[in-house]
């Protein structure tokens, strides 16, 4: 009986409320509105209590409808209270629409309410939950305007959920620095906000594998150390020096780079059959040891004058310049008396001639000019034999002979010319005994010609 007296209790509220508020009362239904209303009253005075005895004297037929109390009448003590389900708060399906649609006391319960946010990073915004139909409630902010991601700002700028993630457009490109030496592998690259371990923002090492070489430096081959080179540059990679036999500069020109003393700045030397410094010529009159040569018409090894000369390594060509077939070269260099050729047409006549001759150098054989018989060139007539007067005699003491070899008379005879010419031939000897019992000392005299130079 409590049970029904509580469901009786809250229908009739229910009802009367509805009433109230509805004007639900009809024009024939005055009694059981009135009768309905003091009952209800009574109820909420809490008169609905009743004992045992008043329970078992009470007429109560009780008809509830099969689902939800669809209509209840209730008769007590000659009181009917007719509840119909279109007058009571039949619950169903709580929607999203203001009203509390399963009678619980509560509206929109169930669905999402109150502050919201939507959008995550920089896009996000905040708002209320509100229904945008019967079965939905969203929030109703608006979310801002994604951007490109940025590095560095812990900002989630693109709105993806992740900051400073690797796609960001000032991402940097970080290399491989695979043997630590701090400078990074080119091939190898990844872009990201940070750099990966084992990568740098380098990008120049030419052998990452190698900690000591790691840069590209710019090299031309000096294989002799001479600080010229063949040209041609060469990519080596050091440490940011040139290793022994390279050069930073090109410094071309080297014809031999395989020996040192031939480069572009060496001396040309004669005689050895190399271009020293590499001018294209070999053994060329640049060399330092170069002879100048000399016109030699008579071929006696000197010549008449200076001019002309001829520098080279080696004799030049026969010269028809004297219209001899003598005509020759000399590395004698003609200046003064000791080395001009003071006939460069007899080749008996030379400085530092030592032979005599007894004929003149012209065709006149009875020529007596300097020129004519100066065959040491030395400026002057030398004669052969000088002495005059000459006489052997006996000495006293010793018996030997003495005396001078010379011209019988006093007379010095010229070049070319023939006389008495007296020797003795006991000089130095002891003295013949001769048939008148004395001693004597020989001698002869023969005819000499006079040889000069």
């Amino acid at each position: 009986m409590q049970r029904f007296w509580s469901v009786l209790r809250l229908l009739t509220i229910s009802q009367v409320m509805l009433w109230a508020a509805w004007g639900c009362f009809d024009a024939g239904s005055d009694a059981r509105q009135t009768d309905a209303a003091v009952y209800a009253s009574d109820v909420r005075d809490g008169e609905s209590s009743r004992d045992s005895d008043e329970e078992d004297a009470a007429t109560t037929d009780t008809t509830v409808a099969a689902e939800d109390t669809a209509h209840l009448d209730v008769r007590e003590n000659d009181v009917a209270l007719d509840v119909r389900a279109e007058d009571v708060c039949q619950p169903t399906a709580e929607l999203c629409d203001g009203v509390d649609n399963d009678c619980d006391g509560e509206v929109d319960n169930g669905f999402l309410s109150g502050e919201c946010t939507v959008g995550v990073g920089a896009c996000q915004a905040t708002g209320q939950y509100e229904c945008i139909d019967d079965q939905t409630a969203s929030c109703n902010a608006t979310p801002g305007t994604p951007i490109d991601e940025l590095c560095g700002d812990g900002i989630d700028n693109d709105c993806d959920g992740a900051t400073d993630e690797d796609d960001a457009v000032d991402a940097p490109t970080w290399f491989a620095d695979s043997d630590g030496d701090g400078f990074g592998d080119p091939s190898v690259s990844t872009i990201a906000c940070e750099p990966p371990s084992g990568y740098v923002s380098d990008d120049t090492d030419c052998d990452d594998n190698d900690s000591a070489k790691y840069i590209s430096v710019s090299g031309y081959v000096d294989s002799d150390g001479d600080g010229y080179t063949t040209g041609g540059v060469q990519t080596l990679c050091t440490d940011g020096t040139l290793p022994d036999g390279y050069l930073s500069s090109e410094n071309a020109g080297d014809c031999d780079d395989t020996v040192a003393a031939v480069h572009p700045n060496a001396d040309e030397m004669c005689g050895d059959g190399v271009d020293n410094d590499c001018d294209g010529r070999v053994d060329d009159s640049t060399a330092v040891d170069v002879k100048t040569w000399y016109i030699d018409c008579d071929g006696d090894g000197f010549s008449a004058g200076a001019s002309g000369g001829r520098p080279s390594c080696t004799m030049p060509t026969a010269s028809t310049g004297c219209g001899t077939s003598t005509a020759t070269w000399t590395d004698v260099r003609p200046g003064g008396g000791n080395s001009t050729d003071c006939n460069d047409a007899v080749a008996d006549a030379y400085p530092g001639q030592t032979a005599w001759f007894d004929q003149p150098m012209g065709p006149d054989p009875y020529a007596v000019q300097v020129e004519d018989w100066d065959y040491d060139c030395d400026g002057t007539i030398d004669y052969r034999w000088t002495n005059t007067g000459a006489s052997c005699q006996q000495l006293n003491v010793g018996k030997q002979c003495t005396g001078t070899a010379g011209w019988v008379s006093n007379n010095l005879w010229g070049c070319g010319a023939t006389g008495d010419y007296q020797i003795c031939s006991s000089v130095g000897t002891n003295c013949a005994l001769d048939s008148c019992s004395w001693y004597e000392c020989d001698s002869s005299v023969v005819q000499r010609t006079q040889e000069c130079q």
